[in-house]
């Protein structure tokens, strides 16, 4: 059974710094927030082969241990920078367990893999396509990072302007304003002909 999500008022940034000062309980609200979104995520980015739902459970908890363990290290430059962190962070989940499973080869280097924002196969490539899904990643990586997060709470966490609205502590309206020029912004990186 799932449990509800933290209060309103909640906000992640409030969490973190309530778990930088020990409390475990805003540990517990944090996951309860976070690890729906993270399930979703994960399992529209995994290939066939680890779409098992103990896959997707496994590299979830495995995302989160890591991000929970480094929260005093984490410093959010920008409010929704830890949505950011997250999806970073369940990515290199993905690319490690793809390594164990050799699904990728063998001697993959670092920088190609940084360009596969998708497992083949997955939700997202099934979607934009191969071709659209590089792109898409690699737009996003040209984003200003507080952009970046808007995209990413939006798009890949499913996010509504409501939530985002909280955790930005600006108004749906502002956050559809913002998000309208995160996604202008990008479109011209997707559009320019060389992707540069």
């Amino acid at each position: 059974m799932n449990e509800p999500a933290p209060p309103s008022g909640q906000t992640t940034a409030l969490l973190l710094n309530r778990l930088r000062t020990g409390d475990r309980a805003a540990a517990d609200l944090l996951v309860r927030r976070v690890e729906p979104m993270l399930t979703r995520w994960a399992h529209g980015r995994l290939p066939p082969q680890l779409r098992d739902a103990n896959d997707t459970a496994d590299l979830v908890q495995l995302a989160l241990m890591r991000a929970l363990a480094r929260t005093d290290q984490f410093n959010a430059a920008h409010a929704g920078a830890f949505y950011a962190y997250l999806r970073q962070t369940l990515m290199n989940a993905l690319r490690d367990a793809l390594r164990e499973r050799r699904l990728q080869p063998e001697r993959a280097d670092e920088a190609e893999l940084a360009t596969q924002p998708a497992a083949a196969g997955s939700a997202l490539e099934a979607t934009l396509g191969r071709e659209g899904a590089i792109a898409y990643e690699q737009a996003l990586q040209q984003l200003p990072p507080h952009y970046q997060a808007l995209i990413v709470m939006r798009f890949e966490f499913g996010m509504s302007f409501p939530e985002i609205g909280e955790e930005l502590s600006e108004s749906p309206d502002g956050v559809r304003i913002k998000l309208q020029r995160a996604l202008k912004k990008m479109s011209e990186f997707l559009h320019e002909p060389d992707g540069h």
